[in-house]
């Protein structure tokens, strides 16, 4: 038979809540995405300026343990090339810390499958870019929320901005309300219904 299920990362949020800080403050969260192309870099850079015009602090999440992904080392360099500078940079080396900063900002833009779920379940507003795989997609219809960034047929500054704006402006309508978090949490459930 088949159940469906969810990522684990919902549990261990809920299981150290209270560790998880949140900080004031009008940072946004950019993050990179496997599929990421020259217009999406030049949508992302156009977004920095736009962020900080908007005195929002535009900061690029990276971090790991150990070994970073090559993909985010190379993304961090060349999104710092190109905005100038005009991004600082957020290293985080735990999971606490990662979900720390994503429940402190004001908004996170990312095609990262996990920075997305770690939004969803702190009650950050966040947009979704294009990923290498449909679980980005899936992810989205599950969730019911309007943050997906479509970022093919042209104009995707634009787009990008706009839907920024948005979800800046009426950040209620891209955040999970307690309840569907906690659906999270009970499809999480099922990875581990067999050890009961």
């Amino acid at each position: 038979s088949v159940r469906s299920g969810f990522d684990c990362l919902p549990l261990f949020a809920q299981t150290h809540w209270a560790q998880i800080r949140r900080e004031a403050g009008g940072r946004v969260l950019l993050a990179g995405s496997v599929a990421g192309d020259a217009e999406m870099m030049e949508a992302m850079v156009e977004l920095i300026r736009w962020l900080n015009k908007q005195r929002l602090r535009p900061m690029l999440l990276v971090g790991a343990n150990a070994f970073p992904a090559a993909d985010d080392r190379s993304y961090a360099r060349a999104l710092w090339q190109r905005a100038g500078g005009d991004i600082d940079l957020l290293h985080t080396t735990s999971a606490l810390e990662f979900l720390s900063a994503i429940a402190s900002a004001r908004l996170l833009v990312s095609g990262r499958f996990h920075h997305s779920i770690a939004a969803a379940v702190t009650g950050t507003p966040f947009l979704v870019l294009d990923s290498n795989t449909p679980k980005i997609d899936g992810l989205m219809e599950l969730l019911g929320l309007p943050g997906r960034v479509n970022t093919s047929g042209g104009y995707l500054t634009e787009r990008l901005t706009e839907t920024a704006t948005q979800a800046i402006d009426q950040a209620d309508r891209f955040v999970m309300a307690e309840a569907d978090r906690k659906g999270l949490r009970d499809l999480a459930e099922a990875n581990f219904e067999h050890l009961q």
